[in-house]
């Protein structure tokens, strides 16, 4: 329970908690995970620790346990993205469709410049697309509706703004070093 509601606590508290999770990192130290979370739940050792039935010392190691792991997977994910790498990636990804490189359909090379405004912005108002593409509007809706479409870009309604979509379609693509450490 402690893990469920921590993990949606911090996707509420926290901007881009989507990008990391702790539960990644909890995951790949599971035995840890499990000593600390022990701990955590251990009686009380003597007087000094703490005032209920459970450990005072053992919830402190825990959430410093929790912490580290929290720290760990940003650290992980700040090395991962690499921002500029990452553009370029969603840049190369846009142009080898365009080109038929890439066994998807075709896109236009203006996608890329969506995909990039929604990835530095954090989202994106569908009437943007048009200023940022500088292409005619129905052309810019149906570049925005393929995305859509493809899940490279989701939206939580209708006709509310787009936030990037990392379907496992492109995941290799766009976070290759992400791609290869979970499989």
């Amino acid at each position: 329970m402690a893990r469920l509601f921590s993990d949606a606590y911090l996707g509420q508290i926290l901007t881009g908690y989507g990008l990391w999770t702790v539960s990644r990192g909890l995951a790949r130290q599971r035995d840890d995970y499990l000593v600390a979370l022990t701990q955590a739940d251990a009686p009380r050792q003597h007087d000094y620790d703490g005032r209920g039935n459970l450990s005072n010392q053992g919830l402190l190691a825990f959430c410093r346990f929790f912490l580290e792991t929290c720290l760990d997977q940003i650290i992980f994910m700040q090395g991962l993205l690499q921002l500029d790498a990452l553009l370029e990636r969603i840049h190369g990804y846009v142009e080898g469709r365009r080109t038929g490189l890439l066994p998807f359909p075709a896109l236009r090379a203006e996608a890329t410049e969506i995909l990039q405004a929604v990835l530095l912005r954090g989202e994106l108002s569908r009437g943007e697309a048009q200023r940022v593409t500088r292409l005619p509007e129905r052309t810019a809706r149906n570049i925005l509706k393929q995305l859509l479409i493809e899940g490279l870009l989701v939206s939580p309604t209708a006709k509310g703004v787009v936030q990037l979509g990392i379907p496992s379609a492109v995941a290799y693509y766009w976070l290759p070093q992400l791609y290869s450490s979970a499989y």
